[in-house]
Formats: structure tokens, C-alpha cells, sequence
């Protein structure tokens, strides 16, 4: 797997998650600039997770100018031939730099030769009015085989758009399969 990511495993490993009922705030960077997320994942190669992130409060992620906010107020990568089933459910999230909620999903390693499998729910979320995307996944490109698939879904502002999924090359080879709703997003895997 690659040292260029947090997260990875020598061999597979496996957790069942709850984070459930948090209030986060993080402050403003006097002469500085707020970078942080407000729940922040990295599940690696080999990685195993079962688990949910449900009624957290994301209030601030610092101050809604250009340098002083944060990213994303719930932030996923998921690395490798991680295998997770996620629910993301009853979530407030009020301000963030970027998105509500985003994803960074990276198609398997060549080194581990199998492929990444994870499925998202997606419900119940609220947003404040000032958040332009809700759901957001960058595709990231590697030298794996085969292909990683991840399967989203969700509807209404919970739901990933075609629109708001981005590819990012980072190794020669391949991005991964991305399903929202059981529906392939047009032309994945690359456009």
C-alpha cells in the first residue's frame, strides 16, 4: 500500500465505529488559516469497518471568510482494497470551506491485487443555508487492479451528484467505479 496516505494496515484489520452525539466548534486562526474538518476519517489498505456516524453538531469550522474556515465538516479517504459499510444519518452540519460531507475514494494498489468495496448511506442530514455542496467525492487515480467500487446512497441534499464528483490523477492507471442509488455515474470509470 502506498506511505503516501494515513491509514493503511500490513494486514487486514477490522473495527466496528459509532461516533455519535459530538458537538464541534473549531475555532477561528488569528492570523492564520483554519484547515481542520470537523470528523475526519482515513480508512487505509486492508482496512475492515462497520460502523456509523450519526446526531453529531458541526456548528463552525472557524469563520465563513476564505482563509478562516475549514474544509469539510465530516471528511472520508478511503484507501486500497478497504472493505467499509458506512451510514452517515441525522447529522447537522451549519457552515464548511468546501463541503458538507466529502469523500476521497482511491482505486485499489497494484501491490495488494484486490479490489476496495464500500457502501455509504447517506440520510437525514441538515445544512446550513450557506453551504453550496452538500456531498462531494473526489475519484483518485492508481495503479490497482482490479477496480475499486463504491456504492452511495441517499436523495434530496443527502445525495451524491454526478455533478459534484471530481477525478484527481495521482499514479498512472485507473480510477475507481462509483455507484450512486444502484445507477453507474455516467462515464466511470475516467470521463
Amino acid at each position: 500500500a502506498s506511505s503516501d496516505f494515513s491509514g493503511n494496515c500490513s494486514r487486514p484489520s477490522q473495527m466496528t465505529l459509532r461516533i455519535a452525539g459530538n458537538r464541534i466548534s473549531l475555532p477561528a486562526i488569528t492570523g492564520g488559516s483554519q484547515a481542520g474538518d470537523g470528523i475526519d476519517l482515513n480508512i487505509g489498505a486492508n482496512a475492515r469497518l462497520r460502523g456509523s456516524i450519526e446526531n453529531n453538531q458541526i456548528l463552525t469550522l472557524g469563520t465563513a471568510d476564505s482563509r478562516n474556515i475549514g474544509d469539510n465538516g465530516l471528511t472520508f479517504d478511503f484507501r486500497g482494497n478497504s472493505d467499509v459499510q458506512l451510514g452517515i444519518i441525522n447529522n447537522l452540519i451549519t457552515n464548511a470551506g468546501d463541503a458538507a460531507i466529502g469523500f476521497s475514494l482511491q482505486n485499489s494498489t497494484a501491490l495488494l491485487g484486490q479490489p476496495g468495496s464500500t457502501r455509504i448511506a447517506i440520510s437525514g442530514n441538515r445544512f446550513g443555508e450557506s453551504i453550496e455542496t452538500t456531498v462531494e467525492a473526489d475519484l483518485v487515480s492508481n495503479t490497482g487492479s482490479p477496480v475499486s467500487v463504491f456504492r452511495f446512497t441517499g436523495s434530496g441534499g443527502n445525495e451524491l451528484l454526478d455533478a459534484n464528483v471530481q477525478q484527481r490523477p495521482f499514479n498512472p492507471g485507473l480510477y475507481p467505479e462509483l455507484f450512486v442509488n444502484d445507477v453507474q455515474l455516467f462515464g466511470q470509470p475516467p470521463r
